[in-house]
């Protein structure tokens, strides 16, 4: 059995300490006792490097924002977050280009003490006319074990250039 190494993930460490930071400044609570915050819509270097290897020139990205919903029970942790209204240009081209997407994090603690963890991310860029377009997907889900045996480690990733 693999042990888990919870620093194995950096990423996952970044996106709750961000959201923390985030909840503290903007948050509103939902009826649900969700909290919801809105902050603008940024693409990492890494993904504009590969939008522009899709679509074959660099888009900068002028508008939009993240809707983000997060809940936290005493055994679930559950993080969602939308693209709304993504909106991009091409460099070379001028050609506008449309985000939409999402990143969905759910941390189950179950009684036992074992957990199970999920993170699922869509992002897709698409080009007016027939310019190209572009696909990202990743899949990431780990249960492990009160004794912190990883017992299910399943990971997808996907990129698709149209």
């Amino acid at each position: 059995m693999r042990r888990r190494d919870p620093i194995s993930k950096p990423w996952i460490c970044a996106v709750v300490t961000c959201t923390c930071a985030a909840l503290a400044l903007a948050s509103t609570a939902a009826a649900d006792g969700a909290q919801v915050i809105k902050v603008p819509f940024r693409v990492s270097a890494q993904a504009q490097a590969d939008i522009a290897a899709c679509v074959g020139e660099r888009v900068t990205f002028t508008d939009g924002e993240f809707n983000i919903v997060i809940q936290l029970t005493p055994t679930v942790f559950t993080f969602h977050r939308n693209v709304v209204g993504g909106v991009g240009i091409g460099q070379t081209t001028g050609t506008p280009y449309h985000a939409t997407g999402h990143l969905q994090i759910a941390d189950v603690v179950v009684p036992n003490g074992g957990e199970t963890f999920t993170s699922e991310l869509t992002l897709n860029v698409v080009g007016t006319a027939d310019v190209g377009h572009f696909t990202a997907h990743a899949v990431e889900h780990l249960t492990i074990t009160r004794e912190g045996d990883v017992v299910s480690d399943v990971e997808i990733d996907m990129i698709r250039c149209q």
